[in-house]
């Protein structure tokens, strides 16, 4: 909701569409000094505490480039601190968001608000599309799967049940609520009520 907002007065307002750079210097200052800080270290405890873990390198490196929910091998990027896997998921969303802000903006005539709407709303469908594709065609098989393999058995039950374009399909419900209140608020302002 928060992140799309000022897009959408943008496009009511029908004004350029905001700074991408911007937006992406602002989620890097925000989320990527104090997660590297945090999986560098928990990484090298978890190697004196957890030494046996599968695909641990792969993993790691996964979880420093955001790039850990793209497969069940590397979902939880760390050992220790396994909440950490949510972080890739809420980068790949930015990106996803800003992507698809560069087509918008560029769609041609008026920014009306049907335009807006029903451009978000394919974007909800293709993801729906997508998000069925990885539920029909990348399933896990059992060998291994489930919790008391531990969290590389976990990873491998809960993907692609939480994969990260099921999670910008989250993503998008706050989007379209902002457009709602974005129209809202400007409607108020003109003194509709």
């Amino acid at each position: 909701y928060l992140l799309s907002e000022p897009f959408w007065r943008a496009w009511s307002a029908e004004t350029d569409r905001p700074s991408l750079r911007v937006f992406f210097v602002r989620r890097w200052a925000r989320i990527a000094p104090a997660y590297w800080l945090n999986i560098v270290l928990i990484f090298a405890l978890g190697l004196v505490l957890v030494p046996d873990v599968p695909d641990r390198l792969l993993r790691f490196v996964a979880g420093l480039t955001f790039t850990s929910g793209l497969t069940w091998q590397t979902f939880f990027p760390i050992e220790i601190n396994l909440p950490l896997w949510s972080i890739g998921y809420e980068v790949f969303a930015y990106v996803l968001l800003a992507a698809a802000a560069l087509v918008w903006f560029r769609l041609p005539g008026r920014k009306t608000l049907l335009k807006g709407f029903g451009f978000w709303t394919l974007v909800f469908a293709a993801v729906i599309l997508v998000d069925l594709a990885l539920l029909s065609f990348t399933q896990t098989d059992a060998q291994g799967k489930g919790w008391e393999f531990g969290p590389y058995g976990g990873a491998k039950l809960w993907w692609p049940n939480y994969n990260p374009v099921g999670f910008f399909g989250i993503f998008l419900i706050g989007i379209l609520a902002a457009g709602v209140s974005t129209y809202l608020t400007r409607w108020r302002l003109a003194g509709w009520d």
